[in-house]
This record gives C-alpha cells, structure tokens and sequence, in this order.
C-alpha cells in the first residue's frame, strides 16, 4: 500500500529527484487516504493512483482501521512530525485483532477498540491487470511493497504471473 507516498517511504526522494524520467504507479486500498497521494504526487508528470489493492484470486480484501474522527485522538509516542493522518492509516490491516492493541495503547479514548475501529472492504486485483490498465507502464523495473503484513503474498502475485521485477524491496516487520 502506497499510503500518502511520501512519509516514511522509501523511494519518494529518488521519485521526486528523478520525476522527469520515471513512471510510478501508486497502489492504495484505504480510500480515505487517497487524496494526500494524489496531492504528495501532484508535482510528479507519469504518476497514477490506483484505489485497489493487489493479490490474486479473490475478489476483496478486508481491511480494519481507525475512524477518521478519531485520528487526533492518536498518541502514540512516534511520529511527532507526521501529520495526523499518517500514523493512524498506516496501522490499517487485516488483522483486526492486531488493530485492536493498537488501538488500546495509541488512542487517548473513552470508547471501546471496536467503535473505534472500521472495516474496510477493498477490491483485489491482479498485477497484470494494474499494468494492463496503465497509460504510463507496461514494464516493471521496481516493486516497493508495504502491505502490513501480507508483502510476501502481494511479491508472489507478481511472481506468479511472470512479472519481474529487477529490484523488489518489502517491508521486514509485522
């Protein structure tokens, strides 16, 4: 998941260095975050945001994260520079009851985990089908993947559907 593409991102400063020779393709599953993608990489001339999340052979995705009304509500002790957003969206998972610690220990709250919490479904699609869809890329050179989790399974997709990429890096936590 892209996020909003900018904080704690790996490959955003060499995007934004290089925005004249490179084509990026930004893949979000969390609808609420899109518009700070979209505004992070509205300087960028060949970036697309796709609203989808990536996999293969299902149809959704579900995913469990925090209320936007309760963003402000968050304190958890990192991250004092990002804006309010970030901290809170990047926790989304599948995982709900990992979502649910966090919860319990980031959230200043007098309401329960669970009311807290939401579910979002997002739509899964296929690798080749991001590509197929794209005015700007039909060759993958880098694949950046921080999916919470499930960056093996997105990797495998890729993989499996002959798409390879030269330089894959994956987040090494959760």
């Amino acid at each position: 998941g892209a996020n909003d593409g900018r904080y704690n991102d790996p490959i955003y400063d060499f995007v934004k260095e290089h925005s004249e020779v490179t084509n990026i393709i930004l893949v979000e599953p969390i609808e609420t975050i899109i518009p700070y993608l979209k505004e992070n990489y509205s300087y960028h001339p060949s970036a697309e945001v796709v609203n989808k999340a990536i996999g293969q052979k299902k149809d959704s995705l579900r995913l469990y994260g925090v209320k936007k009304e309760f963003w402000d509500d968050v304190n958890a002790g990192y991250g004092k520079d990002w804006p309010t957003y970030w901290a809170p969206t990047g926790v989304t998972t599948s995982n709900k009851d990992q979502l649910v610690d966090w919860v319990i220990n980031n959230i200043e709250s007098d309401k329960k985990p669970e009311e807290i919490i939401e579910q979002l479904d997002a739509e899964v699609v296929q690798p080749s089908s991001i590509l197929r869809e794209s005015s700007i890329m039909n060759d993958l050179q880098l694949l950046q993947v921080d999916a919470e989790g499930m960056d093996d399974e997105i990797v495998y997709s890729f993989l499996n559907e002959g798409i390879f990429p030269n330089i894959i890096n994956i987040e090494n936590r959760h």
